[in-house]
């Protein structure tokens, strides 16, 4: 399926729908009620008006998962642009207008340069005050995009700054490290494997 250069969105009004790769618990368990990818983008699609565009750019450990007709059905929508999946992501955001995703870092990312991110479900990062939930509901009671943004713009003042949520995140932080053993074989060293099991029975009394 050819995919979209950078050029053809530049300097135009559109917001951007990472796909996320599937199966995958970020999306299939954590997101369950919105793991059907199709309809999360023609929802978005849904409140956009004639003269914005919506950007979906694929996953690249996701490349050559998904069936050709999963593309076909999706650029069958007005105004949506099938980016490549290699153009630099922080480029996307930057220009964007918002983003996206069911429960993707993007959004975080997104947050932390102080555009609109929307989750579709409640995530540890979603307590930013550029982050916000939203819901089905949400998208069915908007009028268009515009209003989404203007709710955005009214419920960021009661969440936390970057620099607010860093030290929250500083205060619930441990030492030690979680991770794939095949990749990062240190994770299964003794001293970590303590300090890991101390955190959790802190957690757990």
């Amino acid at each position: 399926m050819k995919t979209a250069s950078y050029s053809e969105i530049e300097n135009k009004n559109f917001v951007v729908y990472t796909l996320h790769k599937q199966p995958e618990a970020s999306v299939d368990v954590v997101g369950r009620y919105y793991d059907n990818q199709y309809i999360n983008i023609q929802n978005i699609w849904r409140i956009l008006p004639d003269d914005w565009y919506l950007v979906v750019k694929e996953h690249t450990n996701a490349i050559g998962d998904r069936s050709l007709s999963f593309f076909k059905k999706i650029k069958k929508l007005r105004n949506l642009v099938l980016l490549n999946e290699h153009i630099n992501s922080h480029k996307i955001i930057q220009d964007s207008k918002a983003i996206f995703s069911v429960s993707g870092s993007i959004a975080y990312e997104a947050a932390l340069y102080g555009k609109p991110a929307f989750l579709f479900v409640p995530i540890f990062f979603d307590k930013l005050q550029n982050c916000q939930t939203i819901s089905l509901e949400t998208l069915r009671n908007t009028n268009n995009i515009k209003d989404l943004l203007a709710n955005w713009e009214e419920n960021r003042k009661n969440k936390m700054t970057v620099e607010a949520y860093s030290k929250y995140l500083l205060t619930y932080s441990s030492k030690g490290l979680i991770s794939d053993p095949l990749t990062d074989p240190k994770c299964m060293e003794e001293e970590n494997l303590n300090l890991v099991i101390n955190t959790f029975l802190k957690l757990i009394e």
